[in-house]
């Protein structure tokens, strides 16, 4: 017979296994970028498959992707060409945690959805890449979703 201490060591065992086995979302960003990225995702297509998803944003910052917005609980590792034919990790800014001003770093990362006439045509990721504190942003980043909602409606 296990005895309990054992039965919950083989517990936790089993969820540590179970939690260590994520997909990876790897975003990279162009050299130089400052501003609010987005990836266009249809509503309509299927997930991305494979257990690392590359998004490679061109210098307008702009993605559109035939898949579906990835669902789950992911690994996100952000990346910004450095001009050495290499990439710097940017790291993603958390309230109430030290950052370094200094670096180019991930803001408000988010998904919005639009949707018209009862359908979600598109579900869009988007952050900003940037030194400025988020309260310099917060006006450009609404602004920024204003031009989503009407690049998604001009169609």
């Amino acid at each position: 017979m296990i005895s309990f201490t054992n039965r919950i060591l083989l517990a936790v065992i089993c969820l540590l296994a179970v939690g260590c086995h994520k997909r990876v979302i790897n975003y990279y960003v162009p050299y130089g970028f400052e501003g609010n990225v987005a990836i266009f995702h249809k509503t309509s297509a299927s997930e991305p498959g494979g257990e690392i998803i590359n998004y490679e944003f061109p210098d307008s910052g702009i993605l559109y992707v035939p898949t579906a917005l990835p669902e789950g609980d992911f690994i996100m590792n952000y990346y910004q060409e450095n001009g050495r034919k290499g990439y710097d990790t940017l790291q993603q800014e958390f309230p109430g945690f030290k950052i370094d001003t200094a670096r180019p770093r991930i803001y408000f990362h988010r998904t919005l959805s639009f949707m018209r006439d009862n359908v979600t045509p598109y579900q869009i990721s988007t952050f900003y890449v940037g030194k400025k504190k988020t309260k310099d942003i917060n006006d450009e980043r609404i602004d920024f979703e204003r031009k989503l909602e009407k690049m998604v409606f001009s169609d």
